[in-house]
């Protein structure tokens, strides 16, 4: 597949704003949807609704001038590019739960530490709706490097992605 079968993606959404997703998010704010409004970015974190978390978070989007939800609701659909940054306990709740509004062909970059058998389990749920799992692994640390973090891809969909990337 070339670039020129890739629809251009107009939103992107990061699941989870801890600080591997707020960075990747900032990254995509700076580099990706720069000045240019029909761009947009949704954060969504579950930890939005807790007393002290939940407002960090939402302080961390409204800086970074992104939108943020608390669920994963259907403006996820909108997303042609999400990039899931949560917790490895939450990794699989989060990408059902993310799936069931996802539209087929969504590039969905699983950046969270698994293991081997959870990624295939994850990848094989994301196939059933039709959603291009990509198993990204980052070879450096978000603290230090940001969205610019060196990282290898791999999946049935690593060649697209990467072109998007």
């Amino acid at each position: 597949m070339t670039t020129n079968d890739i629809p251009d993606i107009t939103a992107i959404a990061t699941l989870g704003l801890g600080e591997a997703g707020t960075a990747i998010t900032t990254g995509l704010a700076q580099a990706w949807r720069k000045d240019n409004p029909s761009r947009r970015i949704l954060a969504v974190d579950i930890a939005l609704g807790d007393n002290v978390r939940g407002a960090a978070i939402k302080d961390r989007a409204l800086a970074i001038g992104v939108e943020i939800e608390g669920s994963y609701t259907k403006k996820l659909s909108d997303a042609g590019a999400v990039f899931c940054v949560v917790t490895g306990i939450e990794a699989k709740n989060a990408a059902l739960a993310a799936r069931d509004v996802l539209k087929p062909g969504t590039l969905f970059f699983d950046v969270n530490t698994l293991t081997g058998p959870q990624t295939a389990d994850i990848a094989q749920e994301m196939a059933k709706a039709g959603i291009d799992y990509v198993d990204f692994a980052a070879m450096g640390g978000f603290a230090t490097s940001g969205h610019q973090v060196p990282f290898l891809i791999s999946g049935p969909a690593a060649q697209r992605a990467a072109a998007f990337l």
